[in-house]
Parts: C-alpha cells; sequence; structure tokens
C-alpha cells in the first residue's frame, strides 16, 4: 500500500487529548482529524510522554480529495 505518512514529536510534558478537543476557541486538532478523514487517512495521536503524531494518507494516482478522476 503506497501511503504518506507524517510523524510530528516533541519531547514536552504531554497534554490530556479530551480537554483539548473541547477547548473552547481551539478547533486544530478537530481540523486536523477533519482533513485527514477528508483525505481517508488515519491520525493517531499519542500524549503519554510527549507528544507524538502519525498521519498516514494513502496515495491515489489520478483522483483527487473527492474521489473524482483528474
Amino acid at each position: 500500500n503506497d501511503k504518506y505518512e507524517i510523524i510530528v514529536k516533541d519531547n514536552g510534558k504531554g497534554f490530556n487529548i479530551k480537554e483539548a478537543f473541547h477547548k473552547d476557541k481551539h478547533f486544530g486538532l478537530s481540523v486536523l482529524h477533519e482533513r485527514v478523514f477528508l483525505l481517508n487517512g488515519e491520525i493517531n495521536i499519542n500524549t503519554a510522554h510527549g507528544t507524538s503524531i502519525t498521519i498516514e494518507i494513502p496515495i491515489k494516482e489520478n483522483n483527487n480529495i473527492y474521489g473524482e478522476k483528474n
């Protein structure tokens, strides 16, 4: 399976993922999930020791994000 894989890590203190999704006027994680979903991808967020975000997006030749042929 051909895919793009994006990994972002830091060694900070981590954060509570449930709280982060429900903060007022903070949309970063929600928008990230929406974009990955639109691209038929997968996202994994680990916040145990620091933060690690892994995104996998399948490569689809000759298709745009709406599934239409180019």
